[in-house]
């Protein structure tokens, strides 16, 4: 959007977001409508707007949108201990909870093709339904540092692939990687 013609009436100005935060997500919600998420100086929470940048609804809750039949949210405070849970948002402001989380910055979930999430909490691999109920799948490792950077994704295969990259002790630019990859079967064997 280039500036205005030479004498046409100057275009509304519409602000989506005046909070300060460290940190923001987003998440489009259809309809034009979207969330954005603010976390940081006091920040925990998500809103949303519709198309034309109004505000229409706000949560105490932040991290990662899973949007679909309603939103939900892997969050994601960096507080340990953390409060953070997965957690379904309802119009009003209120925020449904779910499972609880041990890792205080859970990496990217993945969304199954039913609409299951599944979370690298810490080291253990959950499966979150659309209900909000929790499954463990895998327990990969018991303890992980805190500096640790964790990742989890779907290969092209289909397989789950999950990393956990810690630093070492006495050279924190150099890395240890573990990697468990998975396949998911719905007999469970």
């Amino acid at each position: 959007m280039g500036p205005p013609r030479p004498g046409a009436p100057p275009r509304p100005r519409r602000r989506a977001a005046g909070r300060r935060a460290a940190r923001g997500a987003r998440g489009e919600r259809g309809g034009g409508r979207f969330l954005l998420g603010l976390e940081g100086y006091g920040a925990f929470e998500t809103r949303e707007y519709d198309r034309d940048g109004n505000e229409t609804d706000t949560w105490p809750s932040y991290g990662h949108y899973v949007v679909g039949s309603g939103v939900r949210v892997v969050e994601a405070d960096r507080k340990v201990p953390t409060g953070n849970r997965v957690v379904r948002l309802l119009p009003g402001g209120v925020v449904t909870p779910g499972p609880r989380l041990s890792d205080p910055q859970p990496p990217k979930p993945l969304v199954l093709p039913d609409g299951t999430v599944l979370v690298l909490d810490a080291g253990v691999l959950r499966a979150v339904g659309r209900d909000l109920g929790t499954t463990v799948l895998a327990e990969l490792r018991e303890a992980y540092d805190g500096r640790a950077i964790r990742t989890l994704h779907q290969d092209r295969e289909g397989r789950i692939v999950a990393s956990i990259a810690e630093p070492h002790a006495t050279d924190p630019a150099k890395y240890t990687v573990d990697t468990w990859t998975l396949r998911l079967s719905p007999t469970g064997a």
